[in-house]
């Protein structure tokens, strides 16, 4: 059987109809082939280029807030007061100097607001008693 093309007079047989409609198809496929993995590399790129971009940014927010802390530790060092080195072993010789220093003899004061609150706990009453 032959099928007579649209343009002009020549006429196919089956075998040559198929193979035209096969290699019609063919192409086609390759160049939707083609066209879907161009598309695939240019996502691919976009998304490499967000990403680059999200590190660049991670890592700038990581400078700053590095470069903050630093800031806020220089600023800190800054306010605190400067101690002078002192001797351990140094001894005080003023009598004033003395007096301004923390005793380490017993307070009687502690002694006996201690026998005070103590003497009360033992005379407390019994509160299941009635």
């Amino acid at each position: 059987m032959t099928i007579p093309r649209h343009q002009g007079q020549i006429v196919l047989t089956d075998k040559e109809a198929v193979e035209k409609l096969k290699t019609a198809w063919q192409r086609a496929r390759e160049r939707k082939v083609a066209l879907w993995n161009e598309q695939v590399l240019q996502d691919q790129t976009v998304r490499e280029e967000e990403e680059r971009a999200k590190q660049e940014l991670a890592a700038q927010r990581c400078q700053e807030k590095a470069k903050e802390e630093e800031d806020a530790q220089r600023e800190a060092e800054q306010k605190k007061p400067k101690i002078n080195d002192f001797d351990l072993v140094y001894q005080v010789t003023s009598p004033l100097a003395r007096l301004a220093m923390p005793s380490t003899k017993p307070n009687p004061f502690n002694m006996w607001s201690s026998i005070i609150s103590q003497s009360r706990a033992a005379t407390k009453p019994c509160s299941n008693a009635r």
